[in-house]
């Protein structure tokens, strides 16, 4: 930055360090991202360059929301989303994370509308922003039948990322997509697509997309009711882990506590379980994705009662082959 000559030429270099930012958060290196975003603020500052500094800190706060800083993350993200100073992506941004705190505190409505006025964004600024897809823990559970609009809104974009090779944009997307094939029962596109996937990740060393093919991985397995369900649950949540995403671990670990429960291990599940849902309040994650307060274990304790487990396969089960938790139905 010394180097720069000119104050054009400083801002352009505060540009450059946001778009590092940006590529670090999406490839999972979360410290060099932390960095790139204090250089860009620190120049901003230094070249009085104030039309930046909203997406700079809109992109601090994504940051924010993956490594679990959410403590007063929503009061910087709304007045981002709602300032007139900030530029159009910024407020895209702030607008997506606010998302996904609406998520985690159960108001899966406003949630909801929130997502759907980002997917009708022009084409062009969605595709920047993380958002263009809903993501995973939105996604995960919509019991209210929302299987077709999860798969129309993830048509395109896992498309176009197979298509041209773009996986690197896979890591909010793949998942929610292979989630709603399952529950249709399109096994064939989604080995099809987990295959792409991995072969991808052979060439490269990308963290927070393994962590995503660790999860897809799992997920299929629990769908196919697999023994090695929770194990892999497990290793997806170590993934998110080493990264940290811990929201996305614990969610990780919420189902593998689920799959211990189907699998008699039930002293351990509950053990987990009791856990996952202690990391998760002290997180802010205070209800689950279908607005209901969380309980992981203590309705754990409710199936691992005689009977219980049995009772859980059934209502849970919608077709021959499907073994789920409450999330998508398989339709036959």
């Amino acid at each position: 930055m010394s180097d720069a000559r000119t104050m054009a030429e400083r801002r352009q270099i505060a540009r450059g360090l946001i778009n590092l930012g940006h590529m670090a958060i999406t490839w999972g290196l979360y410290e060099q991202a932390e960095q790139f975003l204090a250089d860009a603020v620190e120049e901003i500052h230094a070249t009085g360059y104030q039309r930046l500094l909203g997406i700079a800190r809109s992109t601090q706060a994504r940051l924010e929301w993956y490594v679990g800083a959410w403590s007063g993350l929503a009061d910087k993200v709304t007045a981002a989303a709602e300032s007139a100073a900030s530029l159009h992506e910024a407020r895209i941004e702030a607008s997506g994370i606010l998302a996904l705190l609406d998520l985690a505190e159960g108001r899966r409505g406003a949630s909801g509308r929130r997502m759907r006025d980002l997917l009708d964004e022009p084409a062009g600024a969605a595709w920047r922003m993380p958002w263009s897809s809903p993501p995973r823990p939105w996604a995960a559970r919509p019991c209210d039948g929302a299987v077709d609009e999860a798969l129309d809104v993830t048509a395109d974009l896992v498309a176009t990322i197979a298509r041209k090779g773009l996986w690197l944009w896979a890591t909010d997307v793949l998942p929610v997509r292979v989630e709603a094939l399952l529950a249709v029962g399109a096994d064939a596109e989604v080995d099809s697509l987990l295959g792409q996937f991995a072969v991808w990740l052979d060439e490269v060393d990308a963290p927070t997309p393994t962590a995503a093919l660790a999860t897809c991985r799992a997920v299929v397995a629990e769908a196919r009711r697999s023994g090695d369900a929770a194990e892999l649950f497990a290793h997806a949540a170590a993934a998110w882990a080493a990264l940290p995403r811990p929201y996305d671990e614990l969610l990780a670990l919420e189902r593998r506590g689920r799959c211990l429960i189907v699998m008699g291990r039930q002293d351990e599940a509950l053990r987990l379980l009791s856990d996952t849902e202690r990391r998760l309040r002290e997180l802010g994650a205070k209800r689950d994705p279908t607005g209901s307060p969380r309980c992981c274990a203590s309705t754990a304790r409710r199936w691992c009662a005689p009977g219980g487990v049995d009772h859980w396969a059934t209502v849970t089960s919608c077709r021959p082959g499907s073994w789920r938790w409450p999330g998508w139905p398989r339709r036959a």
